[in-house]
């Protein structure tokens, strides 16, 4: 039923109780009809790309949803009991008009993947943590001022954004994301970074461009697994010489900083493939000496856009 420009979903499609799957996307639908819970085994609904505002107070008694594909609507709120959907594993809500969370959303215990990017949430349940199976979390594009410390709960979490927002600190609690590979902070207010996230073992890929960073947090030389660092759009003028320890980057990225210089410990990093420097304050002769200790590197010196 996708991209049939419906405004509204007769009612007696509900009556279709063993429907697993239903795509409703790119339609103009509104609302939802109040009988949709007599869809008992429906398993998959992507009702994207739509005018959605709201949601029926029955949505919740979908007991056997499990993917849930509401992104690209025009929903300010969620039902107070979205939580009873306790078998959802996917949920996509990007590109709504959400300010906030209910209360019960922590009970949505068996998600594995989240996605809430681009509305206006404020902050996250206290109970956020609860969501111990998240392996996929993206927070993009929010006004989040702060994170709950319960987010070092997500103990099964692999990629983290929480890119665009309004976050000044990150809590110590990050150091238990025992298995994150992927790591996006960008575009926020941070001048450090908490102790803990150098136990992050298993990072592979951080940004931390554009936010307000004067000295390079040396913290993430412990990272000895990460491969991609991407500090571009701050304020850094110094490299510490302990970015030699970090042996495995193959990119790195510091692009529009302060920089004039860069540690000779740099040339340890016999697996770095891509430098970006442009935009700093390299004088001819420090660049000649840069790239001679790197002459396996692409260092980049000019904007190539």
């Amino acid at each position: 039923m996708r991209t049939n420009e419906l405004e509204t979903l007769p009612e007696t499609v509900c009556e279709l109780s063993n429907l697993r799957e239903l795509s409703l996307w790119d339609n103009n639908i509104i609302n939802l009809p109040g009988n949709i819970d007599n869809m008992d085994d429906l398993y998959r609904l992507n009702a994207s790309s739509n005018e959605l505002e709201s949601l029926p107070e029955s949505f919740v008694n979908l007991a056997n949803l499990q993917i849930l594909e509401l992104q690209f609507n025009k929903l300010t709120s969620l039902p107070e009991n979205f939580g009873d959907l306790k078998g959802l594993v996917s949920l996509d809500l990007t590109l709504n008009r959400l300010t906030k969370l209910p209360n019960s959303f922590g009970r949505l215990v068996n998600l594995e993947e989240l996605t809430l990017s681009e509305n206006q949430i404020t902050n996250l349940p206290d109970d956020f943590g609860n969501l111990i199976n998240l392996t996929y979390l993206l927070l993009t594009s929010n006004d989040l001022a702060e994170l709950p410390e319960s987010i070092g709960n997500l103990q099964n979490l692999v990629r983290l954004s929480i890119s665009k927002n309004e976050l000044n600190t990150i809590p110590e609690s990050i150091g238990n994301l025992d298995n994150l590979e992927y790591l996006s902070i960008t575009h926020n207010n941070l001048q450090e970074l908490p102790e803990s996230i150098g136990n992050l073992s298993n990072l592979r890929l951080l940004t931390l461009f554009y936010n307000n960073f004067t000295e390079f947090p040396e913290i993430i030389t412990n990272l000895h697994n990460l491969v991609s660092l991407n500090l571009s759009g701050n304020n850094l003028k110094t490299i510490p010489e302990s970015i030699g320890s970090m042996v495995k980057l193959s990119s790195l990225s510091l692009v529009n900083n302060d920089l004039s210089t860069l540690p000779e410990s740099i040339k340890n990093l016999v697996n770095l493939r891509k430098l970006e420097l442009y935009e700093n304050n390299f004088s001819e002769a420090e660049k000649q000496k840069i790239e001679s200790w790197l002459p396996n590197c692409n260092i980049i010196w000019e904007n190539p856009y």
